[in-house]
């Protein structure tokens, strides 16, 4: 039946299958460095501006200054513990500004859920999803913490486009594109977590994004470094490409 249906729609250049064919990707395209893509797909082009969003301890924001050293990165991370030690990492490397806010769709306070593994905090509460992952999301506490939305940010700090926008923010994203309503269309490209399960409560999954980024004209570049639960697809990255992205 999947043949058949797959004969018919390959016509629009389509094609169905199954999670046993993603684990085969996993071991071909899913190996690639997503980071040697992006500087790759970037080519010669300049990239001047960086939001890390999740920044954690900043071994991104350090990683994003050695691919684009002529890029000014500014990295988010509402967790304090955290916080600080991304400050003390970033702290000889100029061009990188760290920022204590939780990236979301509204400028007001939000409450943070604090985890057992601290990279897995954020402002959704945390869902036992039958997973191995699920001891790790098991929140411990709780705090208020400053959100912003990425058009503030900008405003603030004199952003009139952004050419990569990193996310990973444990089902946090979608609400952080919300707030990025005027900034959106001058995006290049974006690299974030996406779920295919709800680990948080009221998680948006994979496609709501993907449609989300869809309406304002992003395209799907690739999957990659996928998470499997047993035979269950959990959770990967995805780099999205903008319109004006050439």
């Amino acid at each position: 039946m999947k043949n058949q249906l797959n004969k018919y729609l390959r016509k629009f250049g389509v094609e169905i299958h199954g999670v046993g064919y993603l684990k085969k990707l996993k071991k071909q395209d899913f190996l690639q460095d997503a980071f040697a893509v992006q500087k790759e797909l970037f080519g010669s082009r300049k990239v001047h501006t960086i939001l890390d969003v999740g920044a954690h301890m900043g071994l991104t924001a350090k990683k994003y200054a050695q691919l684009f050293p002529e890029a000014k990165i500014y990295a988010v991370e509402p967790f304090v513990p955290s916080f600080e030690t991304l400050s003390a990492n970033v702290q000889d490397i100029p061009a990188v500004t760290p920022l204590n806010n939780a990236v979301t769709d509204k400028n007001e306070t939000v409450t943070l859920h604090v985890n057992k593994k601290h990279d897995t905090n954020f402002l959704l509460a945390s869902n036992q999803a039958g997973i191995s992952a699920d001891k790790l999301v098991e929140t411990v506490s709780t705090q208020d913490v400053e959100g912003i939305t990425i058009d503030r940010l900008a405003k603030e700090h004199g952003l009139s486009r952004i050419d990569i926008l990193k996310m990973d923010i444990q089902g946090g994203e979608l609400n952080a594109l919300k707030g990025t309503t005027n900034l959106l269309p001058t995006i290049s490209l974006i690299y974030t977590e996406v779920y295919f399960i709800q680990q948080y409560k009221e998680q948006p999954h994979f496609v709501d994004i993907y449609q989300y980024l869809r309406g304002f004209g992003f395209e799907l570049q690739d999957l990659y470094d996928p998470y499997y639960n047993g035979k269950k697809l959990v959770w990967g990255d995805a780099i999205f490409t903008g319109p004006n992205f050439l």
